[in-house]
């Protein structure tokens, strides 16, 4: 998924749940159902950048010329 994606995918349902008209007490009770869903939604896609970010940057390191030698060269 990209970035990119995620976000229109949220200022979607963010923009849908805020037309959405409360009348009854339930309709209101399934809109903060949904906030809350789509709060954790964000949260995961900030967790996801995050690991992604860690891992491209352990990537890199190991990618990384060894500064030396593990094991010494011994002539026989």
């Amino acid at each position: 998924m990209s970035k990119e994606n995620d976000q229109k995918k949220i200022e979607f349902l963010e923009q849908a749940l805020e037309e959405v008209v409360i009348l009854p007490s339930k309709t209101r009770m399934w809109k903060l159902f949904a906030k809350s869903k789509l709060r954790r939604y964000k949260d995961m896609c900030l967790e996801l950048d995050a690991e992604e970010l860690n891992l491209n940057k352990l990537s890199k390191q190991l990618s990384m010329e060894w500064p030396g030698k593990l094991v010494e060269d011994h002539e026989e």
